[in-house]
């Protein structure tokens, strides 16, 4: 922590910081997902993540308790599936504070509100695609969870009819949790068509 944090940090002696490396690390938003995908941290959060990233890591703006960072975004997870959603907001809140809560809540509503996404697996050629960011994000993050070597190439033939950058998202997240779907028919036929993305990545 740095001094200027506020966070139990005390000015060393020049002295003293000169026996020391000095590393400063910041929060990566594609770093933090990754690793959230392969630790089964609910796909809600990480999909609200990518759409407000800049919540990845949030100081306190006053005295408050709870703010917005790695951590408090993981164990505020937890609390996912409650069902009551005003209790939900409420422990929300007790882990990164209530402003965030409130988007994470209305977030998570918006979610649930586009239905099954194994419908959409069951028939990806009909199923509607959402125009709205967030409802994007929530969609290639929750199908990337289901992606299997069963339901991939459904998964894959819903994916054709986004745009690309989503393509790329769900592709990324459902291999990265399985390397196995990257020898699927499936895989292969998009990787033909999209060379340029892979050789980019």
């Amino acid at each position: 922590n740095r001094v200027s944090d506020r966070a139990a940090a005390q000015r060393m002696p020049t002295a003293l910081r000169n026996r020391f490396a000095h590393l400063f690390v910041t929060a990566d938003v594609g770093a933090w997902c990754n690793w959230a995908n392969a630790n089964d941290v609910p796909a809600e959060m990480v999909a609200f993540i990518r759409l407000r990233r800049e919540l990845i890591h949030r100081m306190p703006r006053g005295d408050e308790n709870a703010f917005p960072t790695p951590r408090s975004l993981t164990k505020a997870a937890k609390y996912v599936s409650v069902a009551d959603i005003g209790q939900r907001q409420k422990l929300f809140a007790a882990h990164v504070g209530a402003d965030v809560a409130g988007e994470l809540n209305g977030f998570i509503e918006l979610y649930q509100s586009l239905g099954s996404l194994d419908d959409i697996v069951a028939n990806p050629t009909g199923a509607t695609v959402p125009n709205e960011p967030s409802q994007l994000y929530a969609v290639c993050t929750g199908l990337a969870r289901l992606a299997t070597r069963k339901t991939f190439a459904a998964i894959m033939t819903y994916a054709e009819r986004l745009r690309g950058e989503h393509q790329v998202l769900l592709v990324h997240d459902a291999t990265m949790r399985d390397p196995k779907l990257k020898e699927t028919a499936a895989y292969s036929k998009w990787a033909v068509a999209n060379q340029g993305v892979i050789l980019q990545s």
